[in-house]
C-alpha cells in the first residue's frame, strides 16, 4: 500500500485549464511532490448566499475535506467564484488551518474586477501568492506581521502585490519543518 501524502489541484465551477496548469505548477514546486488535477467540481450551489451574491468558503472548504481521499491529502480547489466567510466581506482565498482544503478565488485577482485591463501576467503572480498562503496555512503557519512575507494577511489587492511570493526567514523555517513531516 502507499502511503505517501497526495496533493490535488481542482477547478471550482470554470476555471480555464493554463490557471489549473499554473496552480499545479505552483503547489508541485512547493511541496516538491507530484500534484494532480482533478477532473473539475460543478459550482457550489450549497455554498451561495443570496443576499451577498456570494459563496460561502467555509462551506466549499468543509466539502472539499469531505472529498478528500485520506487524512495526508491536500486539496487545493480554484474558482473563478467570488467567495466570502460570515465575518468577512470577501476573502481571496481560506485554508483549513492544519487540513487538507483550501479554495482560491480568482474573482478579485483579475485586473477587470477593478475594470482595469486584463493582465495575465499579473494574475499568475497574485495565484501564485494565495496559493502559497492558504498551503502555508494548510501546514499550519498563521499570518506573518511581515508585509513582505506571503504569509501576511492580505485584506485589498494592493497587499497582496506588495509582498513577494516567498516566505520570510521565519516562516520558511516553519514551512520547512512543517512540509517535512507531511512529506516524511
Amino acid at each position: 500500500m502507499d502511503d505517501r501524502p497526495t496533493a490535488s489541484v481542482a477547478g471550482l465551477g470554470s476555471a480555464a485549464g493554463w490557471i489549473l496548469d499554473c496552480s499545479r505548477e505552483t503547489i508541485s514546486s512547493l511541496l516538491c511532490v507530484s500534484v494532480s488535477v482533478l477532473p473539475a467540481r460543478p459550482e457550489p450551489a450549497y455554498a451561495y448566499i443570496a443576499q451577498r451574491g456570494q459563496y460561502d468558503a467555509s462551506a466549499i472548504l468543509e466539502n472539499i475535506a469531505q472529498g478528500a481521499p485520506d487524512d495526508r491529502a491536500k486539496v487545493v480547489a480554484v474558482t473563478e467564484l467570488d467567495l466570502c466567510t460570515p465575518v468577512l466581506a470577501f476573502v481571496f482565498g481560506a485554508a483549513q488551518m492544519n487540513g487538507s482544503a483550501a479554495v482560491v478565488s480568482l474573482a478579485r485577482l483579475r485586473q477587470e474586477f477593478y475594470r482595469l485591463p486584463r493582465n495575465d501576467r499579473l494574475l499568475r503572480d497574485r495565484l501564485a501568492k494565495e496559493l502559497t498562503h492558504e498551503l502555508g496555512h494548510m501546514f499550519g503557519l498563521t499570518h506573518c506581521r511581515q508585509v513582505t512575507c506571503v504569509m501576511h494577511r492580505s485584506d485589498r489587492i494592493a497587499l497582496i502585490d506588495a509582498k513577494s511570493s516567498a516566505f520570510c526567514a521565519r516562516c520558511s523555517e516553519l514551512w520547512t519543518e512543517s512540509a517535512s513531516k507531511w512529506t516524511g
